[in-house]
């Protein structure tokens, strides 16, 4: 198996690699154009490929809307190049932006107010205390154009809730950690306490009673003064993985008499569609239990087989604000 220290380095090195190429520019809106092949240009005429989240952003300034200048650059680009320039050219100079570019894509368009701390400076930060977490596992690595996911695992923090009614294996819940970062202002800095349940490998994230995790918007601090508030989210992250797993304990005490009636009410919460909360009212089915436990461990079930990461981890999210229904 590979060791958490030497999964870590690899990703630094993808990350250093990736950072020769990295650069960011401060623009005006009113100084760029877009050609008829769809690209934007400076006025010392570089040429920049607007990436898929930076394509949204870009359209949201202008107040166009993205999906459908999505579309129609496919077939006309010279007619979306007309609709861009006609808005450009109503801003002024103090119209500036920050445009965070990977060699000539621009990856993200953030103000200038936005701090950068990207992801090898996060993921360096958090390399530096893998000593600390002798056992950690790496069990996850995501990355898209707007954000950065990693999930590490400590087997060393668990706790046996007896047997599973589904195979009758031990039930068993592990400590984890998932730390999230955009490079383009999507998200926050993030740390949050995950709880893994191995009978079935899906995870919970949530905060604890104290609410004091990190996170951290991209604005209001000093590069060379996070580095502490990171090192303090990861280990008030890794204990409250403990208090979330006695909660987890204690869900089972709390009864619900009609689940599949909760499950139906959360999911217009969460905008489900019809398709997905049958899903989701499949999933309770693997392993019915009329109390919290059941409920909270039909939405992780259901987040584990999404392939929308994100969207994954909003609902894992839910599952832990659920948790805080018990005392």
């Amino acid at each position: 198996m590979v060791s958490m220290g030497e999964k870590f380095n690899e990703i630094l090195r993808q990350l250093e690699e990736e950072e020769k190429h990295r650069t960011d520019l401060n623009l005006s809106l009113s100084s760029i154009r877009m050609s008829n092949e769809g690209k934007l240009e400076t006025k010392e005429g570089r040429l920049l490929t607007l990436g898929e989240h930076a394509f949204s952003t870009f359209c949201t300034e202008l107040r166009l809307p993205a999906n459908y200048m999505r579309r129609l650059m496919v077939e006309k680009p010279d007619f979306v190049a007309q609709q861009v320039n006609y808005f450009l050219q109503k801003f002024d100079d103090n119209s500036r932006r920050k445009f965070r570019l990977l060699n000539d894509k621009v990856q993200g368009i953030v103000s200038e107010r936005y701090v950068p701390y990207d992801d090898l400076q996060l993921f360096g930060t958090v390399n530096d205390m893998i000593d600390r977490f002798p056992e950690g596992v790496i069990t996850g690595f995501y990355r898209d154009d707007k954000r950065t996911q990693m999930r590490i695992r400590f087997p060393e923090i668990s706790k046996n809730m007896g047997y599973a009614e589904e195979d009758g294996n031990t039930d068993e819940l592990v400590g984890g950690i998932t730390i999230q970062n955009s490079q383009v202002g999507y998200s926050r800095i993030m740390c949050v306490p995950l709880v893994w349940r191995k009978v079935c490998s899906n995870g919970m994230m949530g905060w604890g009673e104290s609410d004091n995790g990190l996170r951290q918007r991209h604005i209001h601090f000093e590069p060379t003064s996070i580095r502490q508030q990171i090192e303090d989210g990861v280990l008030v992250a890794v204990d409250t993985t403990k208090e979330l797993m006695n909660k987890m304990e204690l869900a089972r005490e709390i009864k619900i008499e009609k689940p599949f009636d909760e499950l139906k009410k959360y999911s217009k919460q969460l905008n489900l569609n019809k398709k997905q909360t049958g899903k989701l009212e499949e999933a309770f089915y693997h392993e019915p239990q009329n109390n919290l436990y059941g409920v909270i461990n039909a939405f992780t079930r259901f987040a584990r087989d999404l392939k929308n990461n994100e969207v994954q981890t909003d609902i894992e999210m839910f599952a832990g604000k659920l948790l805080r229904q018990v005392a």
